[in-house]
């Protein structure tokens, strides 16, 4: 059994004989909701090759720098039934012995709609829920190595 699956069935779990753990994933009640801004920092020299060793960047003296932002929401609409919305702000480098290169702005907000047991007239007291959305991009996504595109 893979270290992924292991640590999925654990979670699960966890999550089945504790309900005090699971209850963040119990769906947002009418008129309720939170906010969360989380900061993202991520530097690197090296990167995945073929083999799937590390190896250095493309060119000497390489460097990918990203730092992110999110805001996230979420608030009940009805029983069962609560609404996510992300925005991501983003300032994405790569530096390298040719020039450095950035982009700075917002990347693709995102939108989610949450559906759990109850918006289906059911009970069952398990935290389970279905959530599906919809992605707006912010803009182009060139395919060139000069460009850093804001947009996924």
């Amino acid at each position: 059994m893979t270290l992924v699956r292991l640590a999925f069935a654990l979670g699960l779990l966890v999550g089945l004989v504790s309900p005090q753990v699971g209850h963040a994933q119990w769906v947002e009640a009418p008129g309720e909701g939170w906010l969360e801004v989380r900061a993202v920092h991520h530097q690197t020299d090296t990167r995945f090759g073929p083999d799937s060793n590390l190896e250095p960047l493309f060119n000497a003296e390489s460097r990918s720098i990203t730092t992110s932002t999110f805001l996230t929401a979420a608030v009940g609409l009805l029983p069962g039934l609560d609404a996510w919305a992300q925005v991501p702000f983003h300032h994405l480098q790569f530096n390298d012995i040719v020039r450095d290169r950035s982009s700075t702005g917002l990347g693709d907000p995102r939108l989610f709609l949450r559906a759990g047991p109850k918006a289906f007239g059911l009970d069952i007291g398990l935290p389970i829920a279905v959530r599906g959305g919809v992605k707006f991009p912010v803009g182009d996504f060139p395919i060139d190595a000069e460009i850093i595109p804001l947009s996924e």
